[in-house]
């Protein structure tokens, strides 16, 4: 009996496809791709509506050492399963997802941006008990002494291994809202001094302790260029 496939218009959820018969494109062979790539941190430009959410979702039921048991049933019947890449599952990995963000003014992006930080670091925690980070004492601290710190924490957990993997989506979506309607206040968070700019570069800083991959998506090279 033929297996009837459903339309997942508007349903990015990637994990769900195989469980629910659901008819999509199999982009897993491009794993394959951007594990042999020459950089670890390969930033993905789309318009919307590419599927690059669900592209990134795809990376983290792979890459996540917590989601080990799920490989099997999430990958069955693609590209990638049948390659059985000795890289799945092996990392540690951070999820943030920069769509959520609104504000007015740069201490209105700060506060919207950290808070969108501490979820994403709760939820990992919550995956990884070993990581011992105390998230409420940064609620008031900038994104960049927020991150900085949490690095900090993985690297004592990893015993200074380079076991972590950092999925960035949208990371332009808030900025290019703001872009479009207030080019003095873009300006200021991306200049040197703006806590966006400090953000990524304590990011980059980590590269050579604790972060061993980053992968980002978003839809133009304006907000990376201004960075």
């Amino acid at each position: 009996m033929a297996i009837k496939y459903t339309n997942p218009y508007g349903d990015s959820s990637f994990e769900t496809f195989n469980k629910e018969n659901v008819a999509f494109v199999d982009k897993t062979g491009f794993i394959e791709v951007i594990d042999n790539l020459d950089t670890k941190y390969p930033v993905l430009l789309r318009p919307r509506r590419f599927g690059k959410s669900t592209f990134v979702q795809m990376l983290d039921y792979f890459y996540d050492i917590s989601k080990k048991d799920q490989y099997d049933e999430v990958f069955r019947g693609t590209k990638i399963h049948e390659m059985n890449l000795p890289s799945h599952n092996t990392y540690h990995v951070l999820n943030l997802e920069f769509s959520e963000i609104f504000g007015n003014t740069s201490d209105q992006l700060v506060e919207g941006f950290t808070s969108n930080i501490i979820d994403s670091i709760t939820d990992f925690i919550d995956r990884y008990p070993e990581v011992n980070f105390e998230v409420d004492e940064y609620k008031n601290k900038t994104p960049s002494t927020l991150i900085n710190a949490f690095f900090t924490s993985c690297k004592i957990a990893f015993k200074g291994k380079q076991d972590l993997y950092v999925i960035i989506d949208e990371y332009d979506n808030f900025a290019n809202e703001i872009l479009s309607k207030d080019r003095k206040l873009f300006k200021e968070i991306t200049n040197a001094n703006g806590f966006l700019k400090a953000f990524y570069k304590a990011i980059k800083k980590h590269t050579n302790t604790v972060v061993a991959k980053t992968f980002i998506t978003g839809v133009s090279s304006v907000s990376l260029d201004s960075l």
